[in-house]
């Protein structure tokens, strides 16, 4: 299971994508509130962590949120280095 890291730039959408993601789960990931990594600066304090199994489910979450209209600031992959382990990802992702 890949670990992906949802940061946001307020609170406020934060807990607007946990609450939606709550009301309805896209099958096929697990989710929770964390504080956001030292690593990754943001203005929110909050992000969520994912774990996908299938890329598919990713794209469903951030399409939920759009649909939504909750803005996230940056999407980040973890990766196996232990100093920074938190790849910020792009379209390549």
């Amino acid at each position: 299971m890949n670990q992906w890291l949802l940061v946001f730039d307020s609170t406020h959408h934060a807990m607007a994508a946990e609450s939606r993601l709550k009301e309805k789960p896209v099958e096929g990931f697990v989710f929770q509130m964390i504080p956001t990594p030292r690593q990754i600066t943001a203005s929110c304090g909050l992000s969520l962590l994912l774990n996908v199994d299938d890329i598919n489910h990713l794209q469903q979450v951030r399409q939920m949120l759009a649909d939504h209209g909750i803005e996230w600031a940056g999407l980040y992959r973890k990766e196996a280095d232990k100093e920074n382990p938190w790849r910020q990802c792009y379209e390549d992702c």
